[in-house]
């Protein structure tokens, strides 16, 4: 997900959202530690993700929200 689609979505979505790839985030890391992933690399990008989120969120916040 691109910066500008995180702008798209308003704050009910990103509050979903954050929760959905905190989830997913943490079944990979406990799959990770006792067997091998799929694919490694998937975990960067959900932590960039996450931050790209939650940076819009405090963006939004110190604008008086949306």
């Amino acid at each position: 997900m691109k910066s500008a689609e995180t702008k798209k979505l308003d704050s009910a979505d990103i509050d979903v959202r954050v929760q959905k790839l905190r989830e997913e985030l943490f079944s990979m890391r406990v799959k990770s530690s006792t067997e091998t992933l799929e694919n490694p690399a998937r975990i960067g990008q959900i932590r960039r993700e996450v931050a790209r989120l939650l940076t819009e969120q405090s963006r939004r916040a110190r604008e008086g929200g949306k």
